[in-house]
């Protein structure tokens, strides 16, 4: 018996598409040092000029820790969270050495308490 013909063109085209490179997320929470809303501010605003312009990058999202989110299970520990979807490892690679990214750490490398990263691959 013969394969269903969707899962017979499926196959096909896996096998003539060339392979995408693997999308990544970028992923960094910051708390700082000074919590109140004018830091979280300006902080954003630094992320955005810095950090959203960089090739490679496919998504930017950053925003404040929202006073609503009170749950057992909400971790609080951060104040400004910023996530960089980036189109392959070369691209996240390309993002850890851009300029504007250095530039970044030295206009804000004092304000932030502590920062946490994570970095994973995104399923297709």
């Amino acid at each position: 018996m013969s394969a269903p013909k969707t899962k017979r063109r499926s196959a096909e085209r896996a096998a003539t598409t060339p392979e995408r490179p693997r999308r990544l997320m970028h992923s960094t929470y910051f708390r700082l040092i000074d919590r109140s809303q004018t830091s979280c501010e300006a902080y954003i605003a630094a992320c955005t000029r810095y950090l959203s312009t960089s090739k490679g990058i496919a998504g930017f999202w950053v925003g404040q820790l929202g006073e609503d989110f009170r749950r057992p299970v909400n971790d609080l520990g951060f104040d400004v969270a910023m996530h960089i979807e980036l189109e392959s490892y070369e691209a996240w690679l390309a993002y850890n050495d851009d300029p504007d990214h250095e530039r970044f750490v030295q206009a804000v490398g004092d304000l932030a308490e502590s920062r946490r990263v994570f970095d994973f691959y995104l399923e297709e």
